[in-house]
């Protein structure tokens, strides 16, 4: 299990995209843009001829608008403008209580167009309070989730393969040595002289299942774990109800497994053999199964 999830790790750092830093500058982003200020109280001209000349320098189109909303909605008349040339704006007014309100507008429909936005209204207000000063903004993008490579055809089949061969056999070597002691104890007599002690039959097999169920359990555990070493987005991830759900087939996988096993122990005379059939067709079954959603 640990080497197929470590092959699964592997693999999936080349598919793994990474992008370049970008910086967040309007005019080297999108070049030549409007933009439009709204500014109508005289105690905040000031600041409103900073982002003026802010919105200069970045070769943003800038015109002073009387109503931020009216003057968006006939610019958006023309709908490829809009999406095309139109990027940020901003509004300097007070509200109610006479604090000072800054509201820095931005086209959804641009990337990177809410940062800009507040990052020229940042600079603005930075450079009308010390008469100078700018602000530089990169983003930084982390890479691609390792879990994302599966939607390559090459990932996905590396997945898969190793689903089907991997785990149905791990699976199938766990229900296989449920075989073991039941065979050698009926060729020892020692079930015979169990029963002969006066052991009834129904307790003999609930005591065995129980404590096989106990092992299976732990193993279940232990085999669950390379998941949140090698696969620790998804153990830890939105997606973590997976986990225990996968935990929770597995138990029931033991629930139905074991008395197979129980089962199969009655048609061996030998262990050898009895745990090598039950391997075959457990991991064989499982193959087949994994085929199929």
């Amino acid at each position: 299990m640990c080497l197929c999830m470590y092959i699964i790790k592997i693999s999936s750092s080349q598919y793994r995209t990474e992008y370049d830093p970008l910086k967040m500058d309007i005019s080297s982003v999108y070049g030549k843009t409007d933009g439009f200020y709204y500014s109508e109280r005289p105690d905040l001209s000031g600041l409103a001829d900073s982002l003026k000349n802010v919105l200069d320098s970045n070769k943003v189109s800038v015109q002073k608008v009387p109503d931020p909303t009216h003057f968006v909605l006939n610019y958006g008349k023309d709908i490829a403008k809009y999406y095309k040339k139109i990027v940020v704006g901003g509004a300097i007014d007070r509200d109610p209580s006479g604090a000072l309100n800054l509201t820095a507008w931005y086209n959804d429909q641009m990337h990177h167009s809410m940062p800009m936005a507040l990052l020229l209204m940042h600079t603005a207000l930075l450079q009308n309070t010390v008469n100078g000063g700018r602000i530089s903004l990169t983003n930084a993008p982390l890479p691609e989730l390792q879990s994302r490579y599966s939607n390559d055809i090459g990932g996905q089949l590396m997945v898969t393969i190793m689903a089907t061969v991997f785990v149905p056999l791990a699976l199938g070597f766990l229900s296989a040595s449920f075989t073991l002691v039941p065979i050698h104890e009926r060729a020892t007599k020692a079930k015979l002289l169990q029963l002969m002690s006066g052991i009834p039959a129904v307790m003999y097999w609930t005591a065995m299942f129980l404590w096989d169920y106990l092992v299976h359990c732990i193993a279940c555990i232990f085999m669950i774990t390379p998941y949140a070493i090698f696969a620790h987005y998804a153990f830890f991830g939105k997606h973590s109800i997976s986990t225990s759900t996968s935990l929770l087939l597995m138990f029931l996988y033991g629930w139905s497994s074991i008395p197979f096993s129980y089962l199969a122990s009655f048609v061996f005379s030998k262990g050898n053999s009895g745990f090598a059939s039950v391997v075959g067709f457990c991991a064989t079954a499982g193959k087949c199964s994994s085929f199929y959603p």
